[in-house]
């Protein structure tokens, strides 16, 4: 039976922070158990000190090198069940699909022993957002087991079966990532952004426009490394606790096709793609409710989720491209919410309110008949009830984590789970897979009080919105001969047009 693995990788008590992630890149990576490098593959660089420095390169961009450095995991399969191909190709394939480009991983198929195994070490901070990895139980069955059930099943391996005696896992993208390709960065927002600004400017001059009026503070900066470079900032930007951010996007941080050169020579291509400001950016579509459109509050909560997932089809005065963007980075929740509204027939705030009040009075009241059970721990000793309510407590601070839960926070909670299932695994095996009725009612009602709760938060914003006439993002431009304009301007001519433009663009950057 195939296996699987998951261990986090501590800070150093000693010397640099980064030692056992360091370690661990070269001891995956040792020529005399891949066949000299043969059974290797990243997405982070070639060499282990290469693969390091990107890691190192990302926690050092979001001030996040302590705590937890990386993850290490690992897929072991029988004797004689697979080759090193297939068991590189399982490995190359769940990188891809797990983490894509949220984290940088190295992935090492071991040929050393009877068993053939892939061992996959990677970052702890995500690159795309600076959120950090993090895993409770039950986090394997929702994200992890599905994609390697897949990917296994492909080479006919059967499923994988998570190794649970093994000590602490880490955490897959659950609130942050989670595998989930529609959550949204700001990298991935600029970078929308970005394309759209281009398909529709035939020089630098448009090309700015277009970004400014799409809400951006643009400027120009000269970096050693980089050379000429373009920093982006947007008042929507909003720091993990809520606070504006006043720290700008440089390009250089943004990927190819989006530096400074790159957009200069994306701009100039005579069959470069032109992108429809139609086009929907999110893939799941609300709850077709139409009997209820009578409801103006109704209404505005439809009106709200489509700007956002078509943002750049309206056109949308500065405050309206702020809370677009906004809901976009967490419209899984704007859906949820919209969703819930008419699901649920919510014509108003005051009915919402009226619904989270009996949703609050249902909870004390299933609490009440739980607190009723006919079991209880009489029989369990002071000692071991104390261990068994500690580790429930903190389990649950965890799989309830919000962002406002420090990642150190979050770790050392992790930790202390770790040293209690190590030194009791009597007390608390089973103990929180098997919830009873009433824990899984709870559970639901406390979803739907967050649903609520949020509603209501928001419900001054959903209300405001109106409806926007489509966006004319110079309709004249996408509609000119790019060929004809690519061939009248020489390459003299083109560099003119960009000390034309970067003159009127402030030096610097935020």
């Amino acid at each position: 039976m195939a296996t699987t693995i998951l261990k986090n990788i501590k800070e150093a008590a000693k010397g640099r922070p980064s030692q056992h992630l360091i370690n661990s890149i070269k001891y995956i990576m040792n020529p005399d158990k891949t066949e000299g490098g043969l059974w290797v593959g990243s997405n982070a660089g070639v060499t282990p000190d290469e693969i390091y420095d990107c890691m190192m390169s990302t926690k050092k961009e979001y001030g996040k090198e302590n705590g937890r450095q990386g993850y290490h995991y690992v897929i072991s399969f029988p004797p004689g069940a697979c080759d090193e191909a297939t068991c590189f190709k399982v490995g190359k394939e769940f990188c891809e699909a797990y983490f894509g480009d949220g984290y940088e991983y190295v992935f090492a198929v071991h040929n050393d022993h009877e068993h053939m195994h892939c061992h996959i070490v990677f970052n702890s901070v995500g690159r795309m957002d600076g959120s950090k990895y993090r895993y409770v139980n039950g986090d394997w069955e929702k994200y992890i087991q599905p994609i390697t059930d897949k990917i296994t099943e492909k080479y006919g391996l059967g499923r994988l079966e998570y190794d649970k005696s093994s000590k602490r896992k880490g955490k897959s993208y659950a609130e942050h990532s989670a595998g989930k390709a529609d959550k949204f960065t700001w990298k991935k927002i600029i970078r929308l952004d970005i394309d759209m600004a281009v398909s529709v400017s035939n020089n630098l001059h448009e090309y700015f426009e277009e970004m400014r009026r799409m809400g951006y503070d643009i400027r120009i900066g000269q970096s050693e490394k980089h050379g000429d470079y373009i920093s982006y900032h947007h008042p929507a930007m909003k720091e993990v606790d809520g606070k504006t951010s006043k720290r700008a996007r440089r390009d250089y941080n943004l990927g190819v096709g989006y530096t400074f050169a790159d957009i200069k020579r994306r701009i100039m291509q005579p069959d470069k793609d032109i992108i429809p400001p139609d086009t929907v950016y999110v893939k799941d579509r609300l709850t077709t409710i139409t009997e209820h459109k009578d409801s103006r509050f109704q209404v505005c909560a439809i009106m709200r989720y489509g700007q956002a997932s078509q943002y750049h089809y309206f056109d949308l005065q500065l405050k309206e491209q702020i809370r677009v963007r906004q809901d976009l980075i967490g419209i899984d929740k704007l859906l949820e919410e919209c969703n819930y509204i008419l699901d649920n027939d919510i014509k108003s705030v005051e009915q919402a309110k009226e619904k989270l009040d009996a949703v609050k009075q249902e909870i004390k009241t299933v609490k009440d008949l739980k607190g009723d059970r006919t079991y209880s721990d009489a029989d369990i000793n002071v000692d071991d009830l104390r261990v068994k309510n500690e580790y429930e407590d903190i389990y649950r601070k965890l799989i309830n984590a919000r962002a406002e839960m420090t990642d150190e926070e979050y770790e050392t909670l992790s930790d202390r789970l770790e040293e209690i299932e190590a030194a009791h695994p009597d007390i608390v095996k089973g103990n929180l897979t098997t919830a009873s009725e009433y824990d899984k009612r709870l559970e639901m009602l406390y979803a739907e009080k967050r649903i609520l709760s949020r509603i209501i938060k928001e419900a001054d914003v959903t209300e405001s919105v109106t409806q926007r006439p489509l966006v004319k993002i110079a309709a004249e431009r996408s509609m000119k001969n790019t060929k004809a304009v690519q061939d009248n301007i020489s390459e003299q001519a083109s560099e003119n047009v960009t000390d034309s433009v970067t003159q009127n663009v402030p030096k610097g950057g935020l």
